[in-house]
C-alpha cells in the first residue's frame, strides 16, 4: 500500500510489486514494477521536470517528441513529468504528449507503465472516450488475472460513464487493497484496518475502534483511501501504545513513520511540534534528539541536510548513493546511459559539496576499459563506444590513462569502414562525440560527412552540415536534401529537420514550409497505394512525420494550411482521413482547415448535375487501375531514376557548369509538377455505381446510340471520365466539349455533333448503362 501522501497519485502495481517514488536532493528513484531496478533514464526524466518546472511547455512537449520519436524514452520514465505537467493546468498538451508515448510503445509496452501514463491523460481529458477506453484495456493486461477484476471494474464504471477520478479511486482500492492494509477517512481522517476482502462480491471488513463493519465497494471508496502501516497517523490511531516504545527504543522508525505523514520531508521543528509534549516532555527534547541524532545518520533512508533548522528526507533505498550509482552504472550495456550515471552523479556531489569516491570513480573507468579491450577486435563500434565515455570520462577528471582517453581517436584512424561504425553506434550523444574527431582521423573526410548525412539521426544534421561546409562539400548535402524532398519516405530525419528547420545561422536553406508541407503529406498519402517500402520504413517515416507536424504545438502545420489555396486546402481534406496518422494529428489537421477554410464545410446550396461538379472526377474501376499503375510507374521508375540522375551528375562536381544536373532538377520539377497533379486528381476520382446512372437521360456512365438525321445512320458512344478515354474505341471523357453538348439530353433530343471529322445532326436514339461498367 502506498502512503496517504501518495493519494493523489496510487500506485498501480499490484500489492507488494511496487514501491512509492520518493525524492532525495532532487533525484528520482522508482521501486520495481514502474521501471528496471537500477536503470532509471533519470537524465531524460530530469530534464523533462526541469522543463516543466520552468513552465517551458513548448520545449517540454518538443523535447518528448524528440526522445519518442529516437526510442530513447520510457514509458516509466514519463509517468511523472506528465503528472507535474497536468499540475499546470495544460490538460490538451498532457493528452498530446501520452498518446504520441503509448503509440510509439505500441502493444510491447510494459502494462503497468502503459496504465500510469493513461491514467495521467484520462484525468487531463475525463470526456475522452477512446483514452477511456484505452485505459480499461490497459487495466484489464494489467490486473486480469486477479480474482475479482471484472466485478471491480463494473462496480467502478470506468467503461460505463462514471466520472474518471471516482472511477479510478474505485478500481484502486478493491484491486490493491488487501487485509491488514490500513485505510484513512477522507473526511475526519480517522485511521481503520482492513480484515477481510471479498473481491468477488466487492466487500470489504474494517476494523474501527475494536467493531467491525462491512462495507461496499463503492462506499468504501468513498469514505476512505490507502495510507501506509508504518504511518504515524496510523500508529497513533491504531497502536497508540507502541508510541512510547518507539520513542525509547526506536527513533529512527519513529521519525521514518513521521515522516511518511509529512510527505518523507520536514525539518527537525516540525518534528519538534509532533513529539512535544504530546508525547515527549519539553525537558527531555534536547537528550532524545541528540541521541536520535546520532542514530539517524547511520540510517541508510533517513538523510539529514542543512542547519538551522537541520531538514529530514525519507530514501525508499537502504543504500548510499555511491552503492545506488555503482547499482545503475552496472546494471547497463549501452556506453552513453553509463555516461549518464557518472554526470549525474558528479553533479550531485559538487551540489551537496562533498567530494566524489575515488574508489567509485577507479570502479567506473576500470569496467570501462574492459569493456573497451573486450570489443576492440571484434566489435569495432563497441569499442568506439567504450573509447569516447573514456574521453568524456577524462574531461570530467576521472582517473583515465592517456593512452585510454586517445583510444577512440585510434579507433576512428584505424578503421576501413568508418560510415559503418558510425551507423553501428546505437546513440546520437556518441555520434556527436565521434563527428568531433572525425577530422583529425580521416584528414580527406567529406565523403564521410556527405555518406552518414542520409543515415543520421535529425539532431545531428546541423553539425553534419557545418562539417560539410568546413570540408567544401555543401552542393553534395545539397544534393542529398535534393533527393529527401523528391523521395520523403527513403529520408525521413533529413524530412524532419528540413521541417524543424536547420539551425540559426546554417548555410542551408529549407524548402518554404508549405511546399514542404505539402510534400510531406503526399508520400503520406501515397504510403497506402504503393508497396515500394517496406513495412518498418512505412511506420518510421509515419511517425517521424506524425513528431514534425505536432512540433510548437502544430504552429508550422497552422501557418503551412493557412497559405494553402482554396484548391490545395481541398484536396488536404480528402486527403487528412487516409493518412493514418493518428486521431490527434487527423483532428489538429481537420480543425486548421476548419478555422482557415471554412467554405470546404459549406454545403452548396444549388444542386449541380453530376457531369458539372468540378470537385470530383468519375471513372470506372478499370480507369482507376489503369490510372494507379500510371502513378506507379511515375514514382517507382521515372522519378527513381531522375534522382539517381540527380546524385549521380552532383557527384561529377563544379554543379555551376555542369549541365546534366542542371537539367535533371529541370525534369525533376516536371516529374514532382506531373505527380501532382495525379495525386490531385485521384485524391477526387469517384467510381461510378452503375446502379446510379440514368437511362432516361445521357449522364456519366451512359452509352448512347445516336442516329443521323440525314442518312439514318447509327453510331454507339460511351460517356466515361478522363482516366477511361479510348477515341478509336467510341469512349470519350464526360468533361470534353463535345461530351457535354450531349449530357442531360434525352431520346428523341437531336443535337450537332462532330464525329470523325464531319459536323452533323444527330438524333439520340437510345440510352443504356454502360458495359464497361460491368
Amino acid at each position: 500500500m502506498v502512503g496517504a501522501t501518495a493519494a493523489a497519485g496510487l500506485s498501480l502495481a499490484s500489492p507488494g510489486a511496487i514501491l512509492p517514488c520518493f525524492a532525495r536532493a532532487g533525484r528520482v528513484a522508482f521501486g520495481p514494477g514502474v521501471s528496471v531496478p537500477g536503470a532509471p533514464r533519470a537524465m531524460d526524466q530530469a530534464e523533462l521536470l526541469q522543463l516543466v518546472e520552468k513552465k517551458d511547455i513548448s520545449a517540454f512537449e518538443s523535447r518528448c517528441i524528440e526522445l519518442l520519436s529516437g526510442g530513447n524514452l520510457r514509458l516509466a520514465d514519463l509517468h511523472l513529468p506528465l503528472r507535474k505537467l497536468q499540475q499546470t493546468g495544460e490538460s490538451q498538451r498532457v493528452v498530446t504528449v501520452a498518446q504520441m508515448a503509448l503509440d510509439a510503445a505500441g502493444e510491447g509496452a510494459e502494462p503497468h507503465a502503459a496504465l500510469r501514463v493513461a491514467r495521467v491523460a484520462l484525468e487531463a481529458d475525463g470526456r475522452n472516450n477512446d483514452l477511456r477506453q484505452r485505459v480499461c484495456v490497459f487495466y484489464q493486461q494489467a490486473y486480469g488475472a486477479q480474482e475479482g477484476f471484472e466485478a471491480a471494474m463494473e462496480a467502478a464504471g470506468l467503461r460505463s460513464g462514471r466520472p474518471v477520478r471516482n472511477a479510478l479511486r474505485i478500481l484502486d482500492l478493491c484491486l490493491n487493497t488487501g487485509p491488514a492494509d490500513t485505510l484513512m477517512s477522507r473526511t475526519d481522517s480517522h485511521i481503520v484496518e482492513v480484515t477481510e476482502v471479498d473481491r468477488t462480491n466487492g466487500l470489504f471488513t474494517i476494523r474501527k475502534g475494536g467493531r467491525l463493519s462491512t462495507l461496499p465497494l463503492s462506499e468504501l471508496a468513498r469514505e476512505y483511501e490507502p495510507i501506509a502501516k508504518d504511518d504515524f497517523r496510523v500508529v497513533r490511531e491504531l497502536w497508540p501504545d507502541k508510541l512510547a516504545e518507539l520513542i525509547a527504543n526506536d527513533p529512527v522508525r519513529l521519525v521514518a513513520g513521521i515522516l511518511h505523514a509529512h510527505a518523507d520531508h520536514m525539518d527537525v521543528d516540525e518534528l519538534r511540534n509532533e513529539l512535544v509534549p504530546r508525547y515527549l516532555p519539553a525537558a527531555d527534547w534536547t537528550k532524545w534528539w541528540n541521541g536520535a541524532k546520532a542514530l539517524l545518520k547511520k540510517a541508510p533512508n533517513v538523510v539529514m541536510e542543512g542547519r538551522s533548522p537541520v531538514v529530514l528526507r525519507y530514501s525508499a533505498r537502504g543504500q548510499s548513493f555511491e552503492d545506488e550509482c555503482w547499482s545503475q552504472f552496472s546494471a547497463m550495456k549501452d556506453a552513453v546511459k553509463q555516461l549518464d550515471v557518472v554526470e549525474s552523479y558528479l553533479r550531485e556531489k559538487a551540489r551537496w559539496k562533498e567530494a566524489p569516491d575515488a574508489a567509485l570513480l577507479e570502479r567506473f573507468v576500470r569496467t570501462t576499459v574492459s569493456q573497451l579491450e573486450s570489443a576492440r577486435e571484434k566489435r569495432p563500434h563497441d569499442a568506439l563506444a567504450a573509447g569516447l565515455t573514456l574521453r568524456r570520462m577524462a574531461e570530467l577528471g576521472l582517473p583515465v590513462a592517456d593512452a585510454h582517453g586517445d583510444v577512440a581517436l585510434t579507433i576512428l584512424k584505424e578503421t576501413p569502414d568508418p560510415v559503418r561504425v558510425f551507423q553501428e553506434l546505437e546513440s546520437d550523444a556518441l555520434w556527436s562525440r565521434a563527428l568531433e574527431l572525425l577530422p583529425q582521423a580521416v584528414p580527406d573526410y567529406a565523403d564521410t560527412v556527405v555518406a552518414l548525412f542520409s543515415t543520421a539521426s535529425s539532431s545531428l544534421l546541423d553539425q553534419l552540415v557545418g562539417m560539410a561546409a568546413s570540408a567544401g562539400a555543401l552542393d553534395r548535402v545539397s544534393a542529398v536534401i535534393q533527393s529527401a524532398v523528391a523521395e520523403p519516405v527513403r529520408f525521413p530525419d533529413v524530412i524532419y529537420w528540413l521541417w524543424k528547420r536547420p539551425a540559426k545561422g546554417s548555410p542551408i536553406e529549407p524548402p518554404p514550409e508549405r511546399e514542404l508541407f505539402l510534400a510531406i503529406l503526399d508520400a503520406l498519402s501515397s504510403l497506402g497505394r504503393s508497396t515500394q517500402h517496406a513495412a518498418d520504413a512505412v511506420k518510421n517515416f509515419r511517425n517521424r512525420m506524425k513528431a514534425a507536424l505536432a512540433l510548437r504545438d502544430y504552429a508550422q502545420a497552422r501557418r503551412a494550411v493557412e497559405q494553402l489555396s482554396a484548391g490545395q486546402a481541398l484536396t488536404l481534406k480528402t486527403q487528412v482521413s487516409r493518412l493514418d496518422v493518428g486521431d490527434n494529428t487527423t483532428s489538429a489537421l481537420n480543425d486548421m482547415l476548419r478555422k482557415h477554410h471554412p467554405q470546404l464545410w459549406h454545403k452548396p446550396k444549388v444542386v449541380i448535375a453530376v457531369w458539372e461538379d468540378e470537385n470530383v472526377i468519375w471513372t470506372s474501376d478499370t480507369g482507376m487501375r489503369r490510372k494507379n499503375e500510371e502513378r506507379d510507374i511515375l514514382v517507382n521508375v521515372t522519378m527513381r531514376d531522375n534522382a539517381r540522375r540527380i546524385g549521380e551528375a552532383a557527384a561529377l562536381g563544379d554543379l555551376s557548369e555542369n549541365s546534366e544536373y542542371k537539367f535533371a532538377l529541370e525534369e525533376r520539377d516536371l516529374l514532382r509538377a506531373r505527380l501532382a497533379q495525379m495525386n490531385r486528381e485521384m485524391e477526387i476520382a469517384r467510381i461510378i455505381d452503375p446502379r446510379t446512372v440514368p437511362t432516361d437521360h445521357v449522364s456519366v456512365g451512359s452509352t448512347v446510340t445516336l442516329r443521323r438525321t440525314d442518312s439514318g445512320a447509327t453510331q454507339r458512344v460511351t460517356f466515361l471520365g478522363p482516366f477511361d478515354t479510348r477515341i478509336e474505341e467510341d469512349v470519350y471523357n464526360y468533361r470534353a466539349p463535345l461530351s457535354q453538348k450531349v449530357m442531360g439530353r434525352a431520346v428523341g433530343d437531336r443535337v450537332v455533333l462532330t464525329l470523325s471529322d464531319v459536323e452533323s445532326e444527330f438524333e439520340i436514339a437510345a440510352i443504356e448503362v454502360a458495359s464497361q461498367l460491368g
